[in-house]
């Protein structure tokens, strides 16, 4: 039931009226010929033509299906261009076309088109030249689509490029050595490392030859023979010297990969340069001895306490500051030194740092010395982790504050005193501007009485007498500020008894002037016998305040005021 496919040829033989049949079997030819379109549609390969005399383009079917057109889509080059993607992809195109049609150059390239559903998509197009006469007249090729191709392509060249960024960061570089071949290949990273440039040697051995430091070359040769032969890991430290005469420390770490038969095929590896972790390491041991012997000599007191709180090692400094031998510390636990009050506390903070919530901590605390006193000292103590992670240990260190502590104790004492002397000086300030205040208006409002004239002979004496009165006031008031100042320098301690309508009478005659130029009449109804307990200026000042304020704050909107002053004592 196979098909087979025929090709008819009629010949017409006019002498003798005949017509003549040929028969050719093309069968073969047929499926040959539906293989290739479908493999072209499987491989979305297409087919193109550019006539250049006609401006016409040309596509097959897989072409316009790539395009997502019609098959009655006719294009012209202009809106052939149009689905390449605008910016490099249609200016090359443009390009390889143009130098196609005028310099007859075929082309392979790689584009993005934008197809009909707006879908970004790669594309290879292959162009050959048909000329007649040395004009091209003709271009033709395929058209391909290779998106998913091409984007793993790209993807696969961004992380290659990732890679070689970190590698090249990271100081890392890539080596290959092919067991049978016994060939070495080095990436460009390597090179890099070794201070070499590619171009100057045939080949890496050559190259490892020429920077390899000569105590380590035959070591690190055996010791790769090694690991195939035993089938091992690869590592090794090793030298190198640079071009500049720089020596420095790389680390190499391969791995074995083995064929199908079992037998060693290559061997992959790294290379890392390691001279700063190598410095490292050796001013790490450097620092370490220095550590002891900052440990040994320092000034402040040291100790290692472990994590059950018992001291494997002190200096001499913390000896000095607790009073006990070095004999007597190691091995003893942190409460037979340590202050009574304070050892439920260290207990509870060491709880605190194994639980992670502190790695360093500083107090002040009270420390007993062994000779029974008590001293002030800074502590701090501070978690020693494992290399791994975890506490190892704690470092404390422990600084002598007692004569600090004890002088800040006399300063604060001495501040308090200070401080009492500024507020009696403030109080003083406010006792002397207010009473001297209400004098010299009183004396100032009198004068002006007398320079103003035209008094008869009786007011002229009342304002004569009121003048006495005032400066006889004044004076008091200046015996009572001394006697306040005597006060405060401790001169007198005890106040006196004070009669009051004896200060209540005086201080009228100071603010009299005042209270008639306000038109405020006094009255004053305090029993003679009434005293009270204070310093008379203070009895004064509090009096006088009361009296101008009352004057002060009156109604002003009545002429006549009456200020009435009473006392009186309760048995």
């Amino acid at each position: 039931s196979d098909i087979l496919w025929y090709s008819w040829r009629i010949s017409q033989c006019n002498e003798e009226h005949r017509i003549i049949l040929f028969l050719n079997d093309i069968t073969h030819g047929k499926i040959r010929e539906d293989l290739l379109v479908k493999s072209q549609k499987v491989a979305r390969i297409g087919g193109w033509q550019l006539d250049v005399l006609g401006n016409k383009v040309y596509w097959s079917s897989v072409t316009r299906e790539i395009l997502g057109v019609s098959e009655d889509f006719h294009a012209s080059v202009e809106s052939a261009l149009s689905f390449y993607k605008e910016g490099p992809d249609r200016d090359l195109l443009a390009k390889v076309i143009k130098d196609g049609v005028e310099k007859g150059i075929p082309w392979d390239t790689e584009h993005r088109i934008i197809n009909t559903s707006g879908k970004e998509i790669w594309v290879r197009v292959i162009g050959e030249v048909e000329s007649v006469g040395g004009k091209t007249v003709r271009l033709h090729g395929i058209f391909q689509d290779i998106d998913e191709k091409k984007r793993i392509e790209l993807e696969y060249r961004k992380i290659s490029e990732r890679h070689m960024l970190a590698t090249k960061r990271a100081g890392i570089g890539v080596w290959e050595y092919n067991i049978p071949d016994h060939k070495l290949k080095w990436d460009k990273n390597i090179y890099s490392l070794y201070g070499l440039k590619e171009t100057d040697f045939k080949d890496a051995f050559e190259a490892w030859d020429a920077c390899a430091h000569p105590d380590d070359h035959e070591r690190a040769t055996e010791m790769a023979q090694e690991a195939i032969r035993n089938g091992k890991d690869y590592i090794i430290t090793f030298r190198i010297k640079m071009p500049s005469g720089e020596i420095r420390w790389m680390k190499s770490h391969g791995n074995i990969i083995w064929d199908d038969n079992g037998e060693a095929e290559k061997m992959i590896g790294i290379t890392v340069d390691i001279t700063d972790l190598k410095l490292t390491q050796d001013q790490l041991i450097e620092s370490e001895e220095s550590l002891h012997g900052v440990f040994e000599n320092s000034s402040v007191g040291m100790a290692l306490l472990d994590l059950e709180g018992k001291f494997t090692n002190v200096n001499e400094s913390f000896c000095k500051s607790t009073g006990y031998l070095r004999n007597e510390l190691v091995g003893s636990h942190f409460r037979d030194v340590a202050f009574a009050e304070n050892v439920d506390m260290y207990a509870s903070l060491i709880e605190e740092f194994l639980r992670g919530e502190h790695t360093t901590y500083q107090m002040v605390t009270k420390h007993l010395g062994k000779n029974g006193k008590i001293y002030h000292k800074v502590i701090t103590i501070t978690a020693v982790k494992k290399a791994k992670g975890g506490i190892s240990h704690f470092l404390i260190q422990m600084v002598d504050i007692t004569p600090q502590i004890e002088a800040e104790n006399r300063l604060r004492n001495l501040l308090q005193i200070s401080a009492m002397q500024n507020e009696s000086l403030l109080n003083f300030a406010h006792i002397v501007s207010h009473n001297m205040r209400s004098h010299s208006a009183n004396l100032t409002m009198i004068t002006d009485f007398l320079l103003e004239g035209g008094m008869d002979k009786t007011e002229y004496d009342n304002t004569l007498d009121m003048l006495h009165k005032a400066s006889k006031g004044l004076n008091e008031t200046v015996s009572h500020l001394n006697e306040v100042v005597q006060i405060k320098t401790g001169q007198v301690k005890k106040m006196d008894r004070i009669l009051l309508k004896k200060i209540v009478d005086e201080v009228i005659g100071n603010v009299g002037a005042l209270a008639n130029e306000k038109k405020v009449k006094v009255e004053v109804d305090i029993p003679d016998g009434i005293e009270v307990m204070g310093i008379t200026a203070y009895v004064e000042s509090i009096v006088q305040n009361l009296l101008t304020n009352a004057i002060k704050y009156r109604d002003t909107k009545k002429k006549h005021c009456l200020l009435s002053i009473r006392a009186s004592q309760d048995e």
